[in-house]
Formats: C-alpha cells, sequence, structure tokens
C-alpha cells in the first residue's frame, strides 16, 4: 500500500542523549535529529530501572497533572509503503530494546504505538488500511490495559495500538511513533522519593542527561531544589551544567 507520508518519533529520556551503539546509529541513521522539536507531553516519572541502581525513570502517563517535555523529530526519510512503516518502527523498537529487534510492536515491558494527524482524514489516505496494518504487527496477546496505574487512570494506549493523547498543533508531520513503557511501581513515586532513591544509588545520570537535554516531568524543579537543599548537591549540579 502506497502511503507517501511524512513521520516522525517522539523521543525521551535516554533514547535521545545515550550513545550506546545501536542508539546512535538509529539518530544519525534514521533520524533529522536537528529538525526535532519539543513537544508537550504527558510524562512522569513511573519505572524503578535495575539497570540505573533501581532509580526511577520516565513513563508516558494519561493522569499527568501537568504536561511534561519531549521531542518530535522527524524520519530522515519519507514513509513510502507500509512495508517502509514496519521498517521505521522496528527500528525504534530496536533503539529502544538495546538489541535488534524484528518482531512485534509489544515486547515484555513496552510496546509502540503510533499517533496520527488529524488532518489526514482530509487527504487520499487509506487510514483503515494504515490502522489495520498497524494493529496487526502487535501480538494477539497484547495487553493495552497494563501502560497505566490503578483502576482510575486510562491508559496511554488503546487496543489498535493507537496513542491516546493529542496530536500536538505545532508538528508539521503525518504520523508519530512512540514506545509506551509499563509502570512498575504501586503508585507513581513523589519527588522526594525521586530525588532520595537518586541520592542513595549515587546516580544522576538520567536525571542531569535529561535536564540537559531539555527533558523534563511536572516534578523535576522539586526534585532539583531537593537534590540541592536537603542533599546539598548544589555544586555537583553545577558542575555538571544544571544551575
Amino acid at each position: 500500500m502506497e502511503l507517501n507520508l511524512r513521520g516522525g518519533v517522539i523521543v525521551i529520556g535516554s533514547l535521545y542523549w545515550e550513545d550506546i551503539k545501536i542508539r546512535k546509529d538509529w539518530r544519525d541513521n534514521s533520524l533529522s535529529k536537528k529538525q526535532g522539536v519539543k513537544i508537550a507531553l504527558p510524562l512522569r516519572y513511573g519505572r524503578i530501572s535495575s539497570t540505573r541502581h533501581n532509580t526511577y525513570t520516565m513513563v508516558l502517563s494519561m493522569n499527568c497533572p501537568k504536561p511534561g517535555v519531549g521531542y518530535a523529530i522527524p524520519f530522515s526519510k519519507l514513509t513510502t509503503t507500509v512495508e517502509d512503516l514496519k521498517r521505521q518502527s522496528l527500528a525504534v523498537a530496536s533503539a529502544e530494546r538495546n538489541e535488534k529487534y524484528d518482531s512485534e510492536l509489544d515486547w515484555g515491558w513496552g510496546a509502540l504505538g503510533i499517533l496520527l494527524n488529524p488532518g489526514l482524514a482530509s487527504r487520499d489516505v487509506d487510514l483503515k488500511a494504515l490502522k489495520d496494518s498497524w494493529t496487526a504487527w502487535h501480538s494477539t496477546n497484547f495487553s493495552h490495559p497494563k501502560y497505566k496505574l490503578g483502576k482510575t487512570e486510562e491508559p496511554s494506549i488503546d487496543k489498535t495500538g493507537t496513542l491516546l493523547f493529542e496530536w500536538p498543533k505545532e508538528i508539521d508531520l503525518d504520523f508519530l511513533v512512540a514506545t509506551v513503557i509499563e509502570p512498575n511501581v504501586k503508585r507513581y513515586p513523589s519527588a522526594k522519593q525521586i530525588a532520595n532513591a537518586m541520592y542513595h544509588a549515587s546516580c544522576y545520570n538520567y536525571f542531569i542527561q535529561n535536564r540537559q537535554s531539555g527533558i523534563e516531568t511536572f516534578q523535576d524543579e522539586e526534585v532539583l531544589q531537593l537534590l540541592k537543599t536537603k542533599y546539598n548537591l548544589t555544586s555537583y549540579l553545577h558542575e555538571n551544567g544544571i544551575a
């Protein structure tokens, strides 16, 4: 199926800045990073990362009281066919997983969702066929309800693999894909818990690199003040470019 669409990817956290080879190669070869635009996103800390010494990392969450900030970055090549879309999407999944990946668009702790520009409805695009293809690339046991926390929050993705937040109006693209990540906490952490975890693990890189890159959540300012005042890290943060 012909598409001829201009697509991109929503990038948050270490996917934007970490120089592991598979991620750096993906950014260099698949994205037009210089054309990336900051966008408002429903971001918060919601996953304890064992690879980051049990500190908290970000998830997309539909119950954020205020939006955070991430990036929408165009793919460097036009998405001309559904095969292009699948290839580009599996490259995103590989970068997220830090390993070559060519299976379904959902896996144990994450899944890839798509967000379509509402303006596509007025163009000569077979949206039903596009959506059906996207849904078919997810496993038959794809469990979208796990991309939320508790009984009152709505998932950030639906059963068809469509992302459930609004299209960012400042983005002049036809579609965006993004990874949703399963929260693995009983309740979302407070700023104090986030700062405390970093302090006791002596692990600040994720927070610092995100701040340096302009990626943030609604809790960041409170976390930053706690690191400065409660844990006396003002000098350390300043040395790492965080005012």
